[in-house]
C-alpha cells in the first residue's frame, strides 16, 4: 500500500486524509499539535507525529524516522500555515499596523516549513533512489488579491494581512522549482481552493463571497476530494509545476 506524508492536519488536511483513502495510501500524519484523537476518525491514517516544520532539524528528524520507520513514502502533502480570519486576536489590521515582526513569522509558517519539509522529503527520497510526488495546498489568493470588502460591513477596516497572499504566490512559486529541478523523478504541483463553507461562517461573509463567484455559492467540502485524487493518484503521470485552482470560477472575473 502506498504511503503519504501529511504535515498540517487542519481542515483540509483532513480533507486530503480523506481523499487518499479512496487511492489506498496509508497517511503518517504531522503537526505542530498532538492530534492523535484523529486516528480514530480516519481509518488510514496510521501515524501521527509532532513536529515543528520551522525548524529544520525537526523536520530532518520526523522525515528520517518515517522512512525508516515505514519505507519511502510516495507522496507528501503540505497543509501548513496560519489561518487568519476576522475576530478577536484577528491578525486583520490597517497597513501601518502590520509589523514586520508578525510578517515574518508568517513567512516562516506557511512558506518556510514547505519549503523545508519539500527539501528534506526530496533529498531522502534521491538518497533510497525512489520516485515521489509533491502536493502543496495554497489558496485562491495564489492568483488574485484580497478583495477586503468580503471582511467588512461598510467602512474597509479589516485588512487581510499583506503575507497572507505573498505566501500563497510563494507556494506556488516553490511548487514550480521543485518540479522543474527533479522532474522526472518527483512530480510537484499546488492546489489552491477557494473559501470553504463552515457552519460557524457569518452569514455576511457567505453572501458576499457567494455573489462574488461564478457558480453563486461557497465550496463544500467533500468538492475537494477529486481534485486531490487528481494530484495525487500515480496514473496523473504527466501533469507537473500546475497549480489547480478550485474556486467555483472565482478567480476568472
Amino acid at each position: 500500500m502506498n504511503k503519504a506524508i501529511i504535515f498540517g492536519l487542519g481542515l483540509i488536511g483532513q480533507i486530503v486524509i480523506n481523499a487518499l483513502q479512496d487511492l489506498d495510501y496509508e497517511v503518517i500524519g504531522v503537526d505542530l499539535e498532538d492530534k492523535k484523537d484523529l486516528t480514530n476518525l480516519h481509518k488510514n491514517l496510521i501515524e501521527i507525529k509532532t513536529c515543528d516544520a520551522t525548524d529544520e532539524k525537526s523536520v530532518i528528524n520526523i522525515l528520517d524516522n518515517i522512512f525508516n520507520d515505514y519505507g519511502p513514502p510516495y507522496l507528501l502533502v503540505n497543509a501548513l500555515g496560519l489561518d487568519v480570519k476576522v475576530g478577536k486576536g484577528s491578525a486583520f489590521e490597517p497597513l501601518e499596523n502590520q509589523s514586520v515582526s508578525s510578517f515574518n513569522n508568517a513567512l516562516q509558517q506557511g512558506l518556510t516549513s514547505y519549503f523545508l519539509t519539500s527539501k528534506h522529503f526530496v533529498l531522502n527520497l534521491i538518497k533510497s533512489e525512489n520516485q515521489g510526488r509533491i502536493l502543496n495546498i495554497a489558496s485562491d489568493l495564489s492568483v488574485i488579491a484580497p478583495d477586503h470588502r468580503l471582511y467588512n460591513q461598510s467602512d474597509v477596516i479589516n485588512f487581510k494581512p499583506a503575507h497572507y497572499g505573498v505566501i500563497k504566490h510563494g507556494v506556488v512559486g516553490l511548487t514550480k522549482y521543485f518540479s522543474a529541478t527533479y522532474a522526472p523523478d518527483i512530480i510537484v504541483n499546488s492546489l489552491s481552493p477557494s473559501g470553504i463553507f463552515q457552519e460557524n461562517m457569518e452569514e455576511g461573509f457567505i453572501k458576499k463571497l457567494s455573489y462574488r463567484t461564478p457558480l453563486n455559492r461557497l465550496m463544500e467540502k467533500n468538492e475537494l476530494i477529486e481534485p486531490i485524487k487528481f494530484l495525487c493518484n500515480k496514473n496523473n503521470s504527466f501533469t507537473t509545476g500546475q497549480n489547480i485552482v478550485v474556486d467555483g470560477g472565482r478567480s476568472i472575473i
